[in-house]
């Protein structure tokens, strides 16, 4: 009975939870936004080859659901789902709701309706993916406490579809923002925080080429992104972004014929006038957290 009661209490409360996402935006937006979308694609035929195999193909099966699928839904897409979809496990969302990002940032995790994204069990009225990414975030921020609005320009090698760079906007960020990414993900990136009325009102860069967009930054984030290129990629995103104050990386312990342990033990050595905390994610066996400050 009492099974049943919590199922029935869920229910209810995850059709409130959906309810309370950020809304669409009118129906005429939403059009211009899905046709430019899908018009990206038409016009430019070519596919990047910079990346690691892996990431061709779900570039590639991204764009034949672009083409066939409407992007209203594109949270659910296999391909998003298995690489960008990331539900938070519980030991995310309550060290989450026990941090600083609760008690300052908590408005800014409201999930939108943009993408069709699942609720969160634990919190409906954002969704698990979100909830991930502000975990991302506070990795940082408890051992480098400082103001998100502080930041004026941010980096951020591989944005999924734009979920991080909509949380920064969301709690408090002004400054500009940098997605370096393969051009089909930039696309989708332009879609989802267009329709969120961002792509214009701020300075957003979605870019693939590896130019002086990439230098100066305050902050450069590379959740398991990084960690799944050919390490000549690695070798010219690094040369071009200079020496960021900050670094939040997330990575796996091999990918491809990779030992990214190897890797990033090296890249610290190559970064050593940083302060760098590292350690595995528990609930994530071999996956690992290196976040870093530059000194002085």
């Amino acid at each position: 009975m009492k099974n049943k009661l919590h199922k029935l209490r869920l229910k209810v409360f995850g059709k409130l939870g959906y309810k309370s996402f950020s809304p669409l935006p009118s129906l005429d937006d939403q059009k211009k936004y899905a046709e430019t979308l899908k018009s990206f694609f038409k016009q430019n035929s070519q596919k990047s080859g910079s990346s690691h195999n892996e990431w061709v193909n779900n570039s590639s099966a991204v764009v034949l659901d672009i083409e066939n699928n409407d992007p209203l839904n594109f949270t659910g897409w296999k391909t998003i789902q298995e690489t960008m979809f990331h539900v938070a496990k519980e030991p995310e969302f309550f060290a989450v709701k026990d941090s600083i990002i609760w008690k300052k940032y908590r408005h800014g995790l409201q999930e939108t309706k943009v993408g069709n994204p699942p609720i969160y069990k634990l919190y409906p009225t954002s969704s698990g993916n979100f909830i991930h990414h502000a975990y991302n975030l506070l990795q940082l921020l408890q051992k480098f406490p400082f103001e998100i609005k502080d930041l004026k320009k941010v980096i951020e090698f591989g944005g999924g579809y734009g979920s991080t760079a909509r949380m920064f906007y969301n709690i408090g960020f002004k400054g500009s923002y940098v997605i370096f990414d393969l051009p089909e993900f930039s696309a989708l990136q332009r879609y989802f925080l267009s329709m969120l009325n961002l792509y214009k009102k701020f300075s957003i860069k979605l870019t693939g080429e590896l130019d002086a967009e990439l230098a100066n930054s305050d902050l450069c984030i590379m959740t398991w992104s990084l960690s799944e290129v050919p390490l000549d990629l690695r070798t010219q995103f690094l040369a071009k972004i200079g020496k960021p104050q900050y670094f939040l990386i997330a990575y796996q312990k091999a990918f491809g014929h990779v030992d990214n342990i190897q890797y990033f033990e090296n890249f610290k050595r190559a970064y050593n006038d940083y302060t760098w905390f590292e350690y595995e994610i528990p609930h994530l066996k071999a996956n690992y957290y290196l976040v870093g400050k530059r000194n002085a």
